[in-house]
């Protein structure tokens, strides 16, 4: 998702258009599958569970889980900066996150 440079003036920048990074991709890259409870979302994490095919809430958490995943997978990183402007947010100009080493 990120290019990155070295030396002087070097930094980050995305390595695709902002309308085709979403919000799930994110996520999956810095925490991991979006599953709402462990026991949700596939035989890997069932295994922790003891109650695997007795528990009535657990096609309740699956279908939330594909929910929220799919969800985030129609929010793409333009669609937040499109939703930035409309609230009247402004894009950061002054650079005071920017640090050159």
């Amino acid at each position: 998702m990120l290019n990155s440079k070295r030396g002087p003036q070097g930094g980050y920048c995305l390595a695709r258009n902002p309308d085709e990074i979403t919000v799930r991709d994110i996520v999956q890259a810095t925490e991991g599958d979006t599953l709402l409870v462990d026991c949700s979302g596939g035989k890997k994490n069932k295994q922790h569970c003891g109650f695997d095919g007795g528990c009535v809430t657990q096609t309740v958490w699956d279908e939330a889980s594909r929910e929220l995943n799919r969800l985030f997978g129609s929010i793409t990183l333009k669609t937040l900066c499109d939703r930035g402007h409309a609230m009247g947010i402004k894009r950061e100009q002054d650079h005071r996150f920017m640090y050159f080493i």
